[in-house]
């Protein structure tokens, strides 16, 4: 990589990166592989009737199939829909849905969920009430929270695009997002934990993650790469406000390993980076804090 950070107007805290370049002989030392094996009792799950509030996504009525063959973008969409209905059914304020009842975990047992498009729930972006006009030309205050995406283990557990995906071969797409919206200030909560997202080939306009979170809010022992090391970012931190405690981060290749450019405050502290083979820097700062 040409640059381990850039910042601009930009202030940094973080601990553990390790950085490579793909010229270079350093090892990197950040990523610990921590054995996480992320499995749970069957009571807990939606489909067994008895109330539980875990979601296996290759259960009914979602059905995806996680072997690497059939494309699973609409069976996680849907999936991503159903949490958001349920938060409907309950009183939104400022501080998002207020009730228990409407949280949920999106569970991905092992295997590799093809998809070609976006996952983020369908339809146009969820406007508070009040908030549905753009103010200074950005859209705000999204209905979106709680959003909590867990993989049974890093390794075999894996979001992958479609190779020359229509839709990425220029500008900024993401694979897995966390929002629509420019700002967002109910944000608690999300999360995505032990799995994978791999861009692909060919898709030099892919993002890995587009994350936001505020209190509670995390990535923990995730790998995003690129199968040809393009791509913008495998982290693009834009929503406002950000923050979080994210660690066991692995990102190989995009021009980026870790961007953040939101022009709001974000405040994000990241342990046991590893960030390699990056074409312009492993970290970009754009007037923001982490």
């Amino acid at each position: 990589m040409k640059h381990l950070l850039l910042l601009t107007g930009a202030l940094l805290f973080v601990f553990g990166v390790a950085a490579k370049a793909t010229c270079g002989p350093i090892r990197p030392v950040g990523d610990r592989h921590p054995a996480i094996r992320c499995v749970y009792p069957d009571d807990v799950f939606l489909h067994s009737g008895k109330g539980g509030r875990v979601i296996d996504v290759t259960q009914p009525p979602f059905n995806a199939k996680g072997n690497g063959v059939t494309d699973d973008t609409a069976a996680l969409i849907k999936a991503y829909d159903f949490v958001l209905a349920q938060m409907d059914k309950a009183q939104w304020t400022g501080a998002g849905p207020q009730s228990p009842l409407c949280e949920y975990i999106l569970y991905l047992p092992k295997g590799t969920y093809l998809v070609s498009d976006t996952i983020i729930y369908s339809g146009p972006w969820r406007a508070y009430p009040g908030n549905e006009q753009p103010r200074n030309g950005r859209r705000v205050f999204e209905r979106l929270v709680k959003i909590r995406f867990f993989g049974e283990e890093r390794e075999t557990t894996v979001i992958r695009l479609k190779d020359h995906c229509p839709g990425f071969d220029r500008g900024t797409k993401p694979v897995l997002s966390f929002g629509k919206a420019d700002l967002n200030n109910a944000v608690a909560y999300n999360s995505v934990r032990n799995l994978t997202i791999d861009t692909g080939k060919g898709n030099p306009g892919a993002v890995g993650l587009n994350f936001c979170g505020a209190n509670n809010s995390g990535i923990h022992n995730v790998s995003i790469v690129s199968g040809d090391g393009r791509g913008v970012a495998g982290i693009d931190i834009r929503i406002c406000p950000t923050m979080g405690y994210h660690d066991d981060i692995t990102v190989r290749g995009f021009d980026y390993g870790i961007r953040m450019t939101p022009y709001h405050m974000t405040h994000n502290c990241f342990e046991f980076v590893t960030l390699e083979g990056q074409n312009k820097a492993g970290i970009q700062l754009t007037q923001c804090s982490a």
